[in-house]
């Protein structure tokens, strides 16, 4: 009788609920991806690191092996630190600069169509694909597969030289479009639309996708770039979290997860595996420990010691060097200015952070600036236009490896953007210029 007397409760929210659930989603979402707040986490996790290795690396064998072979030595002081404070300001600035009505839906938005999104999509994938065969395919000709993939578990270093040095002009950073491919596929794939792709459609979609993730994941272990693979991997999950404006698939991340291991795992049994007996998992462990420590040394350890030996924008604005065809001529001028300041880096490159203050000193707070302003500006454009997401979704990949390099104004990211930013373009036709959009699949065009 009591049971009677209970209010009925539905099983699930009532429509009048929904929206304030789905408001709420899509709060956390923008909250999470948001650039000011994916810095500040991910550089207080890469400072808590760094407090952890210096703290205890006496107990990290391999860690210390490796930073004994890098002769990485803490040179930081308190003027580090307080660069990096100024520096992150700067960026923060910058993103509270630009004005939120970017954020407010454009006709573009609603002139998708899929046929044409599709049509560029296979367009600009045998193109990439082509270049990448041809860029590998020179290589793997004169040296054999049998030989390349035996020299890269002896010789990594040879091996790499081998592949680089019989490549084209400009074929690796085309080979790495499919950075931008695997994002832009998974954004089509997560799109709703009012009438479903094909399954046929869907099916070739997918293959770009793997195929994309593959050629990244697998060219490394011969060569390097698997900060590439990364990139896309995260890209692509913040891609579809975009479109479906919530975070979406949390069951997937492990395997996410996982790819990422096994790739960071193979390219170290590759390269370094042989030179000491560690287990695998305490080698990859420690070596993401070391890397973190080591971009931190390189964050903090030059600051102060700069002078006059600036570099010109060539760790943070390295691409227009890239595609104004004068890097080589910028390396030259800077040759001995990088001697200068060769004791103060380990390996790797200098992080976004301390990229401008290496090429400009004080003034490279305004290049961080303007950094911030255009990271916010995608992220704005990416909440009016889901389309968008893909390029958000590189940008946002850029900032969460900021600590490792300057990665959103590499040549190979920008590339994949800029090839992003047009397939969103040819996508949405028209709808922009103030002519109709193309019908989708099973609307009629009007008369």
């Amino acid at each position: 009788m009591s049971s009677m007397m209970r209010p009925h409760r539905p099983a699930h929210p009532s429509p009048a609920s929904r929206p304030g659930i789905m408001a709420r989603r899509d709060s956390i979402l923008w909250t999470l991806i948001a650039p000011a707040n994916v810095m500040a986490a991910i550089w207080l996790l890469a400072l808590a690191t760094f407090a952890y290795v210096s703290q205890f690396r006496d107990d990290l064998l391999y860690f210390r092996f490796m930073a004994s072979q890098e002769n990485l030595w803490d040179q930081a002081t308190g003027l580090s630190f307080v660069w990096l404070g100024f520096a992150f300001g700067a960026f923060l600035l910058g993103t509270m600069i630009v004005p939120r009505r970017i954020g407010t839906p454009s006709p573009a938005a609603r002139g998708w169509s899929d046929a044409r999104a599709t049509r560029m999509l296979f367009i600009a994938f045998a193109v990439v694909a082509s270049v990448a065969f041809l860029w590998l395919g020179v290589t793997v000709v004169k040296v054999g597969l049998g030989r390349l993939i035996a020299l890269a578990a002896s010789d990594n270093i040879h091996a790499r030289e081998l592949i680089l040095n019989g490549a084209f002009p400009g074929g690796r950073m085309i080979s790495n479009g499919f950075i931008g491919l695997a994002v832009f596929s998974a954004m089509l794939l997560a799109k709703s639309r009012p009438v479903p792709l094909s399954v046929t459609t869907k099916l070739m979609i997918g293959v770009i996708f793997v195929i994309s993730l593959t050629y990244l994941g697998v060219v490394p272990i011969l060569t390097s770039g698997r900060i590439n693979f990364f990139a896309a991997i995260f890209a692509s999950y913040i891609a579809i979290c975009v479109v479906k404006r919530r975070i979406y698939g949390v069951i997937y991340l492990p395997i996410g997860a996982l790819l990422v291991a096994v790739v960071w795992t193979a390219k170290q049994y590759f390269s370094l595996g042989h030179v000491m007996q560690v287990s695998m998992f305490d080698q990859s462990f420690q070596g993401v420990i070391f890397y973190l420590y080591n971009d931190m040394l390189n964050a903090l350890n030059v600051i102060g010691h700069v002078g006059d030996h600036y570099q010109w924008g060539y760790h943070s604005l390295r691409f227009v060097y890239f595609f104004t065809f004068t890097d080589g001529v910028v390396l030259k001028f800077i040759s001995s200015s990088s001697y200068h300041l060769a004791p103060y880096i380990g390996g790797g490159e200098y992080p976004m952070l301390t990229a401008p203050y290496v090429d400009f000193g004080l003034f490279g707070l305004a290049v961080l600036t303007a950094r911030g302003a255009f990271s916010q500006y995608a992220f704005l454009k990416a909440r009016a236009d889901p389309a968008m997401g893909a390029l958000y979704g590189i940008v946002c990949a850029g900032l969460l490896l900021s600590v490792h390099s300057s990665y959103l104004t590499l040549q190979d990211p920008v590339f994949s953007m800029i090839m992003v930013a047009g397939l969103v373009f040819l996508s949405n036709g028209s709808a922009g210029r103030g002519r109709g959009r193309s019908p989708q699949p099973g609307e009629r065009r009007p008369s």
